[in-house]
């Protein structure tokens, strides 16, 4: 199965912005699915909102990235299909997102869901400094 979406990338002060989604230990970036009908920019703005309640700001795509994995809940292999973009947080949450943001540093990136997740954050960490 093919799932695509849009992630993006919140670096702020050497760190980065993620979620904690309920019942993991690990974290996300912002984003999801791409929803029919929507470009891969609208999809990260509607995350975003959805996911930690803030308005966002979106540069430029950053990478792109398939990673395969099997699914637990869906009981399948899935072929998830990053487009990822560079962030900034427009104003503050208004609480009203499904998840809180965390703030981590390069050295927690292994906390980080999927292995297309840690490859962009590294990427872009190295390329900030």
């Amino acid at each position: 199965k093919k799932r695509v979406g849009s992630y993006g990338v919140i670096i702020e002060n050497e760190r980065v912005g993620v979620v904690k989604a309920q019942g993991y230990d690990t974290y996300f970036l912002t984003g999801g699915g791409i929803d029919a009908g929507e470009t891969e920019t609208e999809s990260l703005r509607r995350e975003a909102r959805e996911e930690i309640g803030c308005e966002i700001e979106i540069g430029e795509k950053i990478g792109e990235a398939i990673e395969y994995f099997y699914s637990n809940g869906e009981k399948r292999y899935v072929a998830k299909e990053c487009r990822f973009y560079r962030v900034n947080l427009v104003g503050k949450s208004d609480g009203k997102g499904k998840h809180e943001l965390f703030w981590i540093t390069e050295n927690e990136r292994d906390k980080l869901h999927h292995e297309c997740y840690r490859w962009i954050v590294a990427r872009e960490l190295n390329t900030k400094n």
